[in-house]
């Protein structure tokens, strides 16, 4: 019931919504995939949360787990009520405890996926404690983790509306990877394929893989 007043309301925001890269996500679709899935994303509000709910369910067909900071649990309230999940972010030592618990469940599967959100100003400080997180994931996991970037960018002030998303190649790690330089590489990515998708819009040019959604 929520998820249907959660697209509603994205109706109501966006005429249409743009998306490139989900045939990344085929391997994990159709069920071959050899590695749970993290998509790490940029953050600009309440409704990145509610876009990957809405198309996981609607249309990615693919369980989803939305991890959230408490900040974010605080400023997302009906988020608790569809099952995402609170992560202490800023407290390593609970973070550890809380990882170690819910890992076996998050990554049993390889029908799913795991969307972390990364702060809005992850541009200007790369390092944000939901990256540092990732690596935690990663450094607990029994197996390697497939890790991609995904990046919202909105343009409101038109006659429709739009969201666009944009997700990336998935890379394959393993716990063998120091944590600075997966925070690294991830932080690179997020932010050339924003910057990427940005130059695009701004120039008029609308990339020609990009696939029509309505909502």
């Amino acid at each position: 019931m929520l998820t249907r007043r959660l697209q509603r309301r994205l109706r109501q925001l966006f005429a249409r919504i743009y998306l490139y890269g989900i045939h990344h996500l085929d391997p994990w679709r159709i069920g071959n995939a050899q590695t749970p899935l993290l998509l790490y994303c940029s953050h600009g509000g309440w409704s990145d949360v509610a876009l990957a709910l809405v198309l996981s369910h609607r249309l990615l067909r693919l369980r989803s787990y939305i991890l959230l900071g408490p900040h974010q649990s605080a400023h997302f309230r009906w988020a608790r009520s569809i099952g995402c999940i609170t992560l202490p972010w800023e407290h390593p030592t609970a973070l550890q405890s809380a990882l170690t618990s819910l890992l076996p469940r998050l990554l049993r599967r390889t029908d799913s996926v795991l969307w972390v959100f990364a702060t809005s100003d992850f541009l200007s400080v790369g390092d944000t404690d939901p990256f540092w997180s990732c690596t935690d994931i990663v450094r607990l996991s029994d197996r390697p983790i497939a890790l991609a970037p995904a990046v919202w960018s909105y343009q409101l002030l038109q006659q429709q509306p739009a969201c666009y998303l944009w997700i990336g190649t998935p890379e394959v790690y393993g716990p063998d990877i120091p944590p600075s330089e997966l925070v690294q590489r991830c932080s690179h990515a997020l932010a050339t394929l924003y910057l990427h998708q940005q130059r695009l819009l701004y120039s008029g040019t609308l990339h020609p893989g990009y696939r029509l959604y309505w909502l």
